[in-house]
């Protein structure tokens, strides 16, 4: 797991890596199930592949502490349709 902080102006905002996503999965989607933790600040999916596991990989940000931490304990290794994530 990889969760960075950044202060931007008066908002922090805490960074989750999250590997091995499903080719057909999009922004969207990422964005829907990291929400049931807290509110999602963005989302992206990179075009490159993770080194790690050949997938596509991203990122979620919240500004919230609390709700990241929460990310980090429960979805780290959870199995998200049939594939195993890393936050």
């Amino acid at each position: 797991m990889v969760q960075t902080e950044k202060r931007v102006g008066s908002k922090e905002t805490f960074t989750l890596f999250v590997d091995n996503i499903l080719e057909n999965k999009d922004r969207s989607w990422l964005q829907r199930t990291f929400n049931k933790f807290g509110v999602v600040r963005d989302t992206i999916i990179l075009r490159k592949r993770s080194n790690c596991t050949g997938n596509k990989f991203g990122f979620v940000r919240y500004e919230c502490r609390v709700a990241a931490g929460m990310v980090a304990a429960r979805m780290n290794g959870a199995w998200v349709e049939n594939m195993k994530t890393f936050c």
